[in-house]
């Protein structure tokens, strides 16, 4: 009977945190129907969660410097055009 059991780890799914009605029979319940649908967040493995910290990392220094070089820009009195988009950016290089 063992042979035939899958263990699945994951995070816990806001679905779970948030119900109002908290028992062990619940939470299983939701989470068989998350796990069926292909819908449960599984956790990463250390290297992937290594290289997404590290490209989040990345993004966040990239548009710091870029607030900060905007600053100094506006400081010296250069008006420069407001940009949400990073990716428009670099293209205007």
């Amino acid at each position: 009977m063992l042979n035939d059991c899958t263990v699945s780890v994951a995070y816990p799914s806001r679905l779970i945190t948030k119900s109002k009605l908290k028992n062990d029979r619940v939470d299983a319940i939701a989470l068989d129907k998350l796990l069926r649908t292909n819908y449960l967040p599984h956790m990463i493995d250390e290297q992937a969660r290594e290289k997404k910290l590290l490209g989040m990392e990345r993004a966040r220094r990239k548009a710091r410097v870029f607030v900060e070089i905007k600053w100094l820009l506006k400081r010296m009195g250069i008006k420069v055009k407001n940009h949400d988009n990073l990716n428009e950016l670099q293209r205007l290089r």
